[in-house]
């Protein structure tokens, strides 16, 4: 006998031993009475006609909103300016004469030069300080920020 047939009925020795064990007994005695069940457990709730939306704020939650929103003590506090979206079309560098780019400030095309100012159309300006083959160098006056487009 090989040794992998020796540990095959090995195996199955155990695993008829196991269950031979663990079977339960067969008494022909009556079955346990069983318990009748009882009424103390709580009836469940009825389910709602329509489910309730997660995204609708409750009572308490909505009383809340609507007492901050009516809260002249409190101002909202001022909203940073943003940067607008600006990117570089084009740059146009020529041996002794000055840069030109090609900007693209929130969807409308500027052509600038060193020292120009755009004015956007909320009023806020933006001052090209420098035009070169590093890029074009802006400075946002209600930011405080210096951007270079490349």
């Amino acid at each position: 006998m090989t040794h992998r047939a020796r540990w095959m009925a090995f195996s199955l020795i155990v695993t008829c031993t196991t269950f031979a064990w663990s079977a339960p007994a067969q008494d022909d005695a009556k079955p346990a009475p069983t318990t009748p069940p009882t009424d103390t457990q709580p009836a469940p709730a009825p389910k709602s006609a329509k489910p309730s939306d997660p995204t609708v704020p409750s009572d308490p939650l909505r009383a809340a909103l609507n007492a901050a929103q009516n809260d002249t003590d409190n101002p909202r506090p001022r909203q940073r300016p943003t940067i607008p979206r600006v990117s570089l079309k084009a740059l146009i560098v020529v041996t002794g004469k000055p840069a030109v780019g090609l900007i693209e400030i929130d969807e409308r095309l500027y052509t600038v030069r060193d020292n120009d100012a755009v004015v956007l159309g909320d009023g806020r300006t933006i001052d090209i300080r420098r035009v070169d083959a590093g890029g074009v160098h802006l400075h946002m006056q209600q930011l405080n920020q210096t951007l270079i487009i490349r």
